[in-house]
């Protein structure tokens, strides 16, 4: 989604991320101690792999495409085969274990970040996620009327505020432990 912006503007904010939460392991994570690291995955409709771009490999730890699946989002069966990827992670098996009944419990542990309303927020929320909506690549009155039925934890305007959202919520978590 993020590509006509180039690599330039995308990475910062990659580094941003990263930089949340302690831990070694992660690719490219520069950990700190206060928490465990943050792994990033991207979950895509269609076949793209970030980990395919040169600028962009170093910062994501897993990549689950609809084509893979064989349904695309908003389809839920898409965001637990990244919940099963992501579960194998040697920095995420404690943190991202199964219900009693078998079903993964994301909860605040797992934030997704999409710029799609209904594929990426609604279907997001519906499991539990926390989500940003990011509505960089909306028009301004398609970013206002989501009839205030669905409710993203965090709007905002361009790509690069993830990492300030990410890093609040991270230190008001640390806080509240």
């Amino acid at each position: 989604h993020y590509a006509g912006a180039g690599t330039g503007g995308v990475v910062p904010v990659l580094e941003r991320i990263r930089s949340i939460g302690g831990g070694e392991g992660v690719q490219g994570s520069r950990g700190r101690d206060d928490g465990p690291p943050v792994v990033l995955g991207a979950i895509t409709d269609g076949n793209s792999d970030p980990r395919l771009v040169d600028g962009l490999a170093p910062y994501f730890d897993f990549v689950v495409n609809s084509e893979s699946v064989g349904v695309a989002k908003p389809d839920q069966r898409v965001y637990l085969a990244a919940a099963e990827v992501a579960s194998r992670h040697p920095n995420l098996r404690d943190l991202l274990g199964r219900a009693s009944d078998g079903d993964f419990d994301l909860g605040p542990w797992w934030v997704h970040v999409g710029d799609d309303l209904v594929k990426d927020v609604a279907a997001a929320d519906i499991l539990g996620l926390r989500t940003i909506w990011t509505t960089e690549l909306l028009r301004p009155a398609a970013a206002d009327d989501d009839g205030g039925k669905i409710v993203a934890d965090a709007v905002i305007d361009e790509f690069a505020a993830v990492a300030d959202v990410l890093h609040s919520w991270h230190n008001d978590s640390a806080q509240t432990e």
